[in-house]
């Protein structure tokens, strides 16, 4: 959960974000071309020809990536479920003056001392909702010499990023950099045998983000402005 520590307003969070997210905490960085995720510079492991680092995709459960690019990391979603244990009732994210609120001030009447000072409005925003999403990132190599050299490089580089407890960094709307703690969850190897040119050897390793996501829009609500007065009837 993320709350406002300074009175500002905190962006939003989406699926999305998370999505990119998982990929950009693994290390990938878009190229230069601009249309694919890619990570350098993964000791002992060759790019693709004619890729600036081992190509990282995102494809939904049913979506067909291209097999013959190889080495490569496919990261799928596999479920977004809600995490009501998380949930706290009545929480907020922030609460600040409403725009165009005006100041008040609340003094004593008999004594003309203050009793409090605020604004007439204000501006609320409530939990986001909490979620669990399960991610599984596929490592994807040639299987070479009957030795899964570039696969258990790539799977060394995975669990060093995402050990089994481990953090999800992401940018929320307002390009604030966030934090979500995450969990790697069953490493397991998925070789794949076709023709002889074909055969690889693959690992899939479980992620789960203990995420939130923001369903709710900020309110404006009318504050208390002056003191409450009582009338008392004597019969």
């Amino acid at each position: 959960m993320v709350l406002s520590v300074d009175n500002d307003r905190t962006g939003d969070v989406w699926i999305t974000d998370f999505d990119r997210g998982v990929i950009e905490t693994l290390g990938a960085v878009v190229n230069t071309a601009g249309d694919i995720y890619v990570i350098k510079d993964i000791p002992g492991v060759c790019p693709p020809p004619e890729y600036e680092g081992v190509p990282v995709y995102f494809a939904f459960p049913d979506e067909v990536i291209d097999l013959k690019i190889m080495p490569s990391f496919i990261v799928r979603r596999d479920d977004t479920s809600p995490a009501m244990s998380r949930w706290h009732l009545g929480n907020q994210q922030y609460q600040i003056p409403a725009p165009g609120a005006g100041a008040v001030t609340i003094t004593n009447p008999r004594t003309g001392n203050l009793i409090a000072s605020g604004f007439d409005s204000y501006e609320e925003k409530a939990q986001a909702v909490p979620f669990d999403i399960l991610y599984t990132i596929q490592i994807r190599a040639r299987y070479r010499n009957n030795l899964k050299v570039e696969a258990m490089k790539m799977l060394h580089y995975t669990l060093k990023k995402y050990p089994p407890y481990t953090t999800v960094y992401l940018r929320d709307s307002e390009d604030q950099l966030r934090s979500y703690t995450a969990f790697m969850e069953s490493p397991s190897p998925q070789d794949t045998r076709g023709d002889v040119a074909g055969r690889e050897t693959n690992f899939n390793v479980s992620l789960r983000v203990e995420a939130e996501l923001d369903l709710n829009d900020p309110v404006a609500r009318q504050a208390l402005t002056s003191l409450p007065t009582t009338t008392i009837e004597i019969f």
